[in-house]
């Protein structure tokens, strides 16, 4: 799993949260506060799907920047509410 944070330049966010929920290794695409403007959760069989996913995201005009964290450990994923 890799949590990735997005920089946009222009104010267009919109438009690359939608060209990164096309990627079928995407699971969730969020926009948030602070300085970034992006997370994504992603899952990846091979660490050189994810390297090749993170070289993409370069190619996404107006993505200005992106910060990578793969997770080591998962205590708990449930994303259900109740």
């Amino acid at each position: 799993t890799a949590v990735i944070e997005i920089m946009a330049k222009n104010d267009k966010i919109v438009d690359i949260d939608k060209e990164i929920s096309k990627f079928e290794n995407v699971c969730g695409v969020y926009d948030i506060t602070g300085t970034t403007d992006t997370i994504i959760i992603a899952k990846f069989k091979e660490r050189n799907e994810l390297s090749t996913f993170v070289k993409g995201l370069a190619g996404i005009p107006n993505v200005e920047d992106t910060i990578t964290h793969i997770v080591l450990n998962t205590a708990k994923e449930n994303f259900r509410l109740t």
